[in-house]
């Protein structure tokens, strides 16, 4: 028998790389063509070009989320390395289900498809596989009744399913479009008799599939071992001691024929996997986890709808702004990461890191500066003037935001440096992205700021530039995930 079941609620090589500085092997189109399969696939040139790799993958802990504002996560870890192996940038799209996942890597929607994902057969026919990242086996998730909780190993053994053969006739939930539905399928063949296999959506997690056995709405789920066993501490009644697999690969997936993509990361997977880094990486997620388990389960995290403690007070400044409050968050991370206390070399102060100077523009309190309410409405403030400067200026809204934020980190004077400097260099002065921001990171250099129409001198622009780029991309972040 087969269900759809969904459930109402949302729970959860010849190729030189010179930025890697690797000679690595490939083989030409012409050779794919010879070979009989001539769809073209990604090559590494082209994220190289571009500068960014795009991946997809899911939210959760053994993946992708966010605490405290800040991105983490096994997969995310791994993908932020391979990035800056590279030396481009990073983004991170979220699936929604496996099969949309798949559809979008074979139309080239994204380059790498980090999710956990089991190499199939199956799948092979429509997606390529990088080396495996991590072995592991599929087992099933029982509960045990309350009568057995403090039983022995043996009596457990006894009293709960341990032969897969005894899965004839039993209802089983897995995910839908995953590993674990053809293997059920298969195990059907293997044991001569049915089972009813009710597929749920790729938006609920397995820590909420293991509280849905653990209260007993449902008896049985399937799961990879090492994902499992990232939550058992978190359920007393939780089995899942019994093997429904032989041991599995689980690796990235990438667009068939993508031959310089995958040698670059396999040849990268292979430079690491016995690493220190890797094994510190692996450690943190799935072995010496107490801390990254209080993490995931604290109310700081976005898949709780909450970023950070003053999430309140963000969302009412930032409606004063006009802006998302996702934004002004992100801002206020790259400030001062959530840290009120802390104060730079320069006197700046608070959440919002104020300075003197703004402050007393402001007409702010010296005294109660540290006022979380108070450091957020100052700093609101000032952007909401820069902003209401810019946006006069400069058309295009996200535009204005990077130029009122810039303006913030470095001072509107540097800015109008670089907009003159952008002029003479025949680029757009009201365009930040690749115009404007050019500019800003050559203020440092004496050819630049002792030209004639700079009249602030000397700036580290890079740093105003990195500004606007990390508080766009933790927005980006943000808005990964469903928050009010």
């Amino acid at each position: 028998m087969r269900f759809t079941f969904r459930f109402l609620f949302v729970i959860l090589g010849l190729l030189v790389i010179s930025s890697c500085g690797d000679l690595l092997t490939s083989k030409s189109n012409d050779e794919l063509s010879k070979s009989g399969n001539s769809t073209p696939g990604i090559h590494i040139q082209e994220i190289l070009k571009r500068g960014k790799l795009v991946a997809i993958t899911s939210n959760d802990p053994t993946s992708y989320f966010i605490y405290r504002g800040k991105p983490m996560g096994y997969e995310y870890e791994l993908l932020s390395d391979f990035a800056k192996y590279l030396g481009v940038q990073l983004e991170v799209k979220i699936i929604s289900s496996i099969p949309e996942a798949i559809d979008s890597l074979k139309s080239h929607k994204a380059d790498i498809l980090a999710s956990g994902l089991t190499i199939l057969g199956k799948r092979k026919t429509e997606l390529d596989f990088s080396s495996a990242l991590i072995k592991t086996h599929q087992i099933l998730i029982q509960r045990i009744p309350d009568d057995l909780l403090n039983s022995s190993e043996a009596t457990l053994d006894k009293n709960l399913l341990r032969d897969v053969t005894e899965l004839s006739g039993k209802t089983i939930y897995v995910e839908n479009g995953s590993s674990y539905y053809t293997r059920l399928i298969n195990l059907e063949e293997e044991i001569g008799g049915d089972i009813d296999i009710v597929t749920y959506s790729g938006n609920i997690d397995i820590d909420s599939v293991m509280s849905l056995v653990s209260s007993g709405k449902i008896d049985y789920a399937i799961s990879e071992e090492y994902t499992a066993s990232f939550f058992l501490k978190y359920y007393d009644n939780i089995d899942i001691e019994t093997p429904i697999s032989l041991n599995q690969n689980i690796g990235w997936a990438i667009p068939k024929n993508s031959v310089t993509l995958m040698d670059t990361i396999n040849y990268w997977i292979q430079k690491n996997q016995n690493s220190t880094r890797w094994a510190v990486i692996y450690s943190k997620y799935f072995k010496h986890n107490n801390k990254m388990n209080q993490r995931i389960n604290s109310a700081y995290t976005l898949r709780n709808g909450v970023i950070s403690p003053y999430d309140n007070i963000i969302k009412t400044n930032a409606k004063i702004i006009g802006w998302n409050w996702k934004l002004l968050a992100a801002q206020i991370k790259v400030e001062s990461g959530f840290n009120n206390s802390v104060e730079s070399w320069a006197g700046a102060k608070g959440l919002m890191q104020i300075m003197p100077s703004t402050l007393e523009g402001l007409n702010g309190d010296t005294s109660i500066i540290n006022s979380p309410s108070h450091n957020i409405a100052l700093g609101a403030k000032y952007d909401k003037i820069l902003f209401d400067y810019w946006i006069s200026v400069v058309p295009d809204t996200i535009q204005a935001i990077k130029f009122s934020l810039a303006s913030y980190n470095i001072g509107k004077g540097h800015i109008y440096d670089a907009q003159r400097l952008a002029e003479k260099y025949d680029l757009s002065p009201i365009i930040w992205d690749n115009h404007v921001a050019l500019m800003v990171k050559k203020l440092s250099k004496p050819d630049y700021y002792r030209d004639p129409v700079v009249r602030n001198g000397y700036c580290r622009g890079t740093e105003a530039y990195n500004y606007v780029f990390k508080v766009f991309d933790l927005y980006t972040h943000y808005n990964n995930f469903e928050t009010p």
